[in-house]
């Protein structure tokens, strides 16, 4: 049961891994395009992201379709909810990346402590188990 919890957190590390990795580079293209053409001609292109050849070789680029508009439908609704930002979105977006792999390690570290908790939970159950006979 150990081993089946470690396995499961091994692959869900991989997904959120994955996801940070396509985000990170989805938001590094996005504020490459942003300093080259500015924050309205760059919400115009937001939705077209190529997809990197590592995703391409483990996902069907149709199935990151949502995703791409989803980003084009975030960054619309905020440069129009908090016009200062297109003033400033080199800034941000130059921020943006690091915060996500911020947001990757406290992911992965809960992660790790949830299955280091369920791990050390299994070992005690298993502890009183024996203690009872």
């Amino acid at each position: 049961m150990k081993t089946l919890t470690w396995a499961v957190v091994a692959v869900l590390g991989l997904l959120w891994t994955g996801f940070m990795g396509a985000a990170g580079q989805l938001s590094a293209w996005l504020a490459e395009v942003v300093a080259q053409v500015g924050w309205p001609q760059a919400m115009s292109q937001a939705g077209q992201w190529p997809v990197p050849a590592w995703l391409a070789a483990w996902l069907d680029p149709a199935w990151l379709q949502p995703l791409q508009a989803l980003w084009a439908q975030a960054f619309d609704w905020l440069g129009s909810a908090w016009p200062a930002a297109s003033g400033m979105a080199g800034t941000l977006l130059s921020w943006l990346v690091p915060v996500l792999w911020v947001v990757w390690g406290l992911g992965l570290a809960m992660l790790i402590a949830l299955a280091a908790l369920l791990h050390w939970l299994l070992a005690r159950s298993r502890g009183l188990g024996v203690a009872a006979r």
